[in-house]
């Protein structure tokens, strides 16, 4: 594992929250004789991720953070033709990244990175592909430096969060055209929980089609990071989730049809029990 950033027994590491990807297609800037068939797109690869975090001298500001974060996004049309849709060659986009950034004490957080991605490979039309991951115990040299790194063999929480994902449609014959439609995807590390060499965890990640698309295969990498709280009141929830719902119309779909409320976004509460 990659041990996370240390400067002056403080410890820091940038977990990846969430992010957002806007797409527009301006008419006025496609070539002549094309038009907009809408703001979206067939994706062949989109991948986002989050670099060890660097301490900088910040001048007046006194020091900062650094962490670089990285975006692979590939489209391109699809075997059919996007079923009777034109290709937008000119799509404007805008990404936005939403990272939490854990700071604290050598005795009360530790985290490591997995040294290699998790990798995977399935389809557009297969179900999500899933498996098991170890972060295994640290060096004995390494635990006896901290009550951190120790804390990995005794009760203290410990989750697993996600620095970086990515999907790749693989060229697949006898289609010679990569895009496909995007109907779910998923990306996902958790249940985290000691074993006798380590902490173990799952993950899932899955790009799945409607089906009426032709299919493709499709690869996948999963970045996970290990977060351990050995303070003593610590508090640590895993597994949480809510639901959200979002709704768009379009000219043969209504929203209200389905009893739903016309938007693009949805705020949820999260409840904690403290």
């Amino acid at each position: 594992n990659d041990k996370s950033a240390h400067a002056g027994g403080t410890v820091f590491e940038a977990v990846l929250r969430g992010f957002r990807l806007d797409l527009h297609c301006d008419p006025a800037k496609q070539p002549p004789g094309d038009v907009c068939n809408s703001n979206g797109m067939w994706p062949v690869q989109l991948g986002l991720s989050i670099a060890p975090c660097q301490l900088q001298h910040g001048g007046t500001a006194g020091q900062q953070l650094a962490c670089n974060v990285s975006l692979e996004m590939t489209r391109a049309w699809t075997p059919t033709h996007g079923g009777g849709k034109a290709f937008n060659y000119r799509l404007d986009f805008a990404v936005y990244v939403y990272v939490t950034v854990l700071v604290g004490s050598a005795d009360s957080l530790y985290t490591a990175r997995a040294v290699q991605p998790v990798h995977a490979q399935g389809g557009n039309r297969q179900r999500a592909a899933q498996g098991h991951g170890l972060f295994p115990l640290p060096p004995p040299a390494e635990a006896g430096r901290t009550s951190a790194a120790a804390a990995l063999s005794t009760a203290a929480p410990v989750l697993v969060g996600l620095t970086g994902f990515r999907f790749t449609l693989l060229h697949t014959p006898p289609f010679d055209i990569d895009g496909r439609y995007l109907e779910r995807l998923h990306f996902q590390a958790s249940n985290a929980t000691r074993v006798s060499n380590g902490v173990q965890y799952d993950w899932t990640m899955m790009y799945y089609s409607p089906a009426t698309v032709v299919p493709v295969h499709v690869a996948y990498d999963l970045w996970p990071v290990l977060l351990s709280f050995p303070a003593p009141d610590a508090l640590v929830r895993q597994n949480g989730h809510v639901n959200g719902t979002v709704c768009i119309d379009d000219s043969t779909f209504k929203c209200e049809h389905k009893g739903l409320r016309q938007t693009a976004n949805d705020l949820v509460k999260f409840a904690i029990n403290v």
